[in-house]
């Protein structure tokens, strides 16, 4: 988990449609949507202008978003496993 250094590449990843998101004061993912950020945290979803995500988060640690990959179970074993009897 990278932090993002300058804001300027915070404006770039969210306009690249990169999900993004802060730590403190608590865990909050952002997004754009449409013209305007959409902010996400476990309390509250809401969207704000880019004016206002600029005044409110501009001082914040970025961090990029990155999905977990699924587990893929391989049939022929996943077969030969439930195929298995005890003796």
């Amino acid at each position: 988990m990278d932090k993002i250094e300058h804001f300027d590449q915070v404006i770039n990843l969210i306009k690249r449609e990169e999900i993004l998101f802060i730590i403190k004061p608590q865990r909050i993912y952002f997004a754009q949507k449409g013209d305007m950020i959409q902010a996400k945290s476990e309390q509250a979803q809401y969207l704000i202008p880019w004016v206002t995500f600029i005044e409110l988060f501009e001082s914040s640690d970025f961090y990029v978003y990155e999905k977990k990959e699924e587990l893929l179970v391989d049939k022929a074993k996943d077969d030969e496993y439930y195929q298995w009897k005890h003796k």
